[in-house]
């Protein structure tokens, strides 16, 4: 395994990654109307602009993008693993460079969102959920996630 700083040269795999991964496990937890908002949260525009500004990690085996998350100042977003390589560790991985880089930055405390398919992994990873939250969608669809946050005291996640 690898793990590079975004690239241009990365966008394609990266939204390619991210949408088969929303295919691969969202699919049965969330709407049809749920996943195509993600897909579209997740756009090659937003992944281009918040790469530039703030600090994405991409994660490789080989020549295939296999993870990738981003670190926003004090905010964690787009933490992707595809379905094939979690549950090794990887993840983890993932967030424990992001919350170095966090960490070499002053940041006192981390934000993010976690869908209901990634909770758990958040939480054994000691965030908190802070609050509960949906995004209308439309007649009577709802996109549920949690809102969650983790103290930052210069220590790491360990491997």
């Amino acid at each position: 395994m690898e793990i590079n700083c975004f690239e241009e040269k990365y966008l394609a795999g990266l939204k390619e990654l991210i949408d088969q991964t929303i295919d691969d496990c969202y699919t049965g937890i969330y709407c049809v109307e749920a996943l195509a908002f993600f897909k579209q949260y997740h756009s090659v525009e937003n992944i281009r602009k918040e790469a530039g500004l703030g600090n994405t990690i991409v994660l490789f085996d080989d020549a295939n993008i296999v993870g990738t998350g981003t670190l926003l100042i004090s905010e964690i977003k787009r933490v992707f693993v595809s379905k094939e390589y979690q549950r090794r560790g990887l993840g983890k991985i993932i967030m424990a460079h992001l919350e170095e880089i966090a960490d070499k930055n002053g940041v006192d405390k981390l934000t993010l969102c976690s869908s209901l398919v990634s909770k758990k992994f958040y939480d054994h990873l000691s965030f908190i959920t802070v609050k509960e939250d949906y995004i209308d969608l439309g007649t009577g669809k709802r996109l549920e996630f949690y809102v969650m946050e983790k103290e930052l005291n210069s220590s790491h996640i360990e491997f």
